[in-house]
């Protein structure tokens, strides 16, 4: 079996959540700017995303197209791109020097609600993305049980334990929606 390759969270979300494809370093580095809590700094995340192309690159994942034309190179996915194991990088794995860009600052009254919110809008759509990810795991795996009926014993440890990530998800989710409808209902 192919080794996963390690992402950071928010690169993750956008190579194969929100699936970018055929980009440049800086179309990318902006998305993810746009996109992410911890890139702020525009040379820094250029040189950070510039890294993980030319790991993808180097392990074909990412095809460079040169034009004599055009200054930038575009970035396109290959085959074995879409078939690659891709895993989240644990929190403990993201560098410490990448700090949140919006942290929260205590005033009279305690939090700041802009930040407060913000914060949480940003945590439910982390959560969302990955709750999409697991639902996905849970229909190839049920797709695999019915396909395989007599392999049942090795995909159903691995859609039961999928299955309970989804439901704890959908739990995170509901819980901050709810959270954030309160909130918008007070302001």
């Amino acid at each position: 079996m192919a080794r996963a390759i390690a992402l950071h969270p928010d690169v993750y979300n956008l190579l194969i959540v929100v699936n970018i494809n055929n980009f440049t370093v800086s179309e990318i580095r902006d998305a993810l700017m746009y996109e992410s809590r911890f890139f702020n700094d525009k040379t820094e995340t250029r040189k950070c995303i510039y890294r993980v192309i030319c790991k993808l690159t180097k392990l074909k994942l990412l095809i460079k197209h040169t034009h004599s034309e055009v200054k930038n190179s575009r970035y396109i996915k290959s085959e074995k791109f879409i078939t690659a194991n891709f895993v989240i990088k644990s929190s403990a794995d993201v560098p410490a020097t990448q700090q949140p860009k919006v942290k929260l600052l205590p005033n009279e009254k305690g939090e700041n609600n802009t930040n407060f919110l913000y914060e949480l809008s940003k945590e439910k759509k982390t959560y969302e993305a990955e709750l999409a990810i697991s639902l996905s795991e849970v229909e190839e795996f049920k797709d695999l049980m019915q396909r395989f009926p007599k392999q049942n014993d090795l995909f159903k440890p691995f859609y039961l334990e999928t299955r309970e990530r989804s439901v704890q998800l959908l739990g995170k989710v509901n819980a901050l929606t709810k959270v954030l409808n309160t909130a918008e209902l007070a302001a």
